[in-house]
């Protein structure tokens, strides 16, 4: 665990401040592994936003030129 970056203070995080039982271990260990990939989702989904955005002013500029 502490290889895949969960740390004592990582788990209380997660977990609160409650007796540790291994099923919250684990499932402290899979809500970590979730947010990082969720973050890493995120990034995508906004740069993904901003080239949308650019295409649309594109075809705006293009689309006005025209007429």
């Amino acid at each position: 665990m502490v290889a895949g970056s969960l740390t004592l203070s990582s788990l209380f995080y997660n977990v609160g401040p409650m007796c540790l039982s291994v099923n919250k271990i684990f499932q402290a260990f899979d809500y970590h592994e979730l947010l990082k990939q969720y973050k890493e989702k995120r990034k995508e989904y906004t740069k993904h936003l901003k080239s949308k955005n650019i295409e649309g002013k594109a075809k705006d500029l293009l689309g006005n030129s025209t007429q």
